[in-house]
Parts: C-alpha cells; structure tokens; sequence
C-alpha cells in the first residue's frame, strides 16, 4: 500500500481551501473595484451641477444690478 501513488484527502481540502480563498479575494477586488469608479462619476456629477448653480447665481446677480442700475424691473 505504500507504493501507492495518488492525491491524499489533506492534499486536496488544501488545494480547494486555497482555491475559495483566491476566488473570493478576486471576487471582492471586482466588485468594489468597479464601485469606485460610479463613486467618482457621482461626485464629478454633483461637482459640475453645484458650480452649475453657482455660476447662475453669479450670472442673476449681474442681470438684477443691471436692471436695477437701468431702472428696469
């Protein structure tokens, strides 16, 4: 029996163990790997829109100076 060549049971539960470690650490590297980037798209997004507003605010603020200065209402 001991000339036996083959794979033992411990062999192959550490073999599938690491396995189901590589698998799940690739696994959770895709997943919030790829949340990043909708993270820095939404925060681009609400960037743009708040100097958005600021810029309309800016811009009212002229129009009413203007119309205020020209007697206009």
């Amino acid at each position: 029996m001991k000339d036996e060549k083959g794979i033992t049971l411990a062999v192959l539960i550490i073999t599938v163990v690491m396995f189901v470690i590589i698998v799940g650490v690739t696994v959770r590297q895709l997943v919030y790997d790829n949340a990043a980037p909708v993270k820095s798209i939404k925060n681009e997004t609400e960037y743009q829109q708040n100097m958005v507003q600021n810029e309309n605010k800016k811009i009212n603020g002229v129009i009413s100076d203007i119309e205020e200065e020209w007697g206009i209402s």
